[in-house]
């Protein structure tokens, strides 16, 4: 199955639409202390990642949340996919699972991401065998990636 062209979408978001949410245009960044904004969120996270740090667990739930809530799921995922997502898939689940709290959401929104960038072989094959109905999810992938190619 071929997943280059997901990895290609993923990483213009990162480069091309992540800096364009977060930059000066008012109507998408537009944020106030009672109400939520992904878009106030995605320019916090690019800042934190502009940052030469090693960030934890920790800093990163004190600073997304880890709960079921998706102000707070949502953003938790796709941290733990730019933090470390880029370098690996394991890496990106595992270091989703350490955040704590709906580790299940955040881990399957990060893994979803992770799945589409890096492709099915760089799933373990271990992780592969324990999913439920994972013939059918692979079907849909291939079915998904084919509209690709048409469009």
């Amino acid at each position: 199955m071929r997943f280059r062209a997901w990895r290609n979408y993923i990483n213009g978001f990162c480069f091309l639409f992540l800096p364009s949410i977060t930059g000066g245009n008012e109507n998408v960044a537009k944020s106030s202390e009672s109400e939520f904004s992904y878009a106030s969120k995605m320019k916090e996270m690019k800042s934190l990642l502009a940052q030469e740090k090693e960030w934890t667990a920790k800093d990163a739930y004190e600073t997304f949340g880890n709960g079921i809530r998706a102000e707070q799921a949502v953003p938790a995922a796709i941290f733990a996919f730019l933090y470390k997502g880029r370098a690996s898939f394991t890496e990106s689940i595992n270091f989703a699972i350490s955040l704590g709290g709906d580790t299940d959401t955040i881990a399957s929104m990060t893994g979803a991401i992770s799945g589409a960038y890096w492709g099915l072989g760089a799933i373990p094959n271990f992780w592969q065998d324990k999913v439920e109905a994972v013939d059918e999810a692979i079907d849909f992938a291939q079915k998904i990636h084919e509209l690709t190619k048409e469009s």
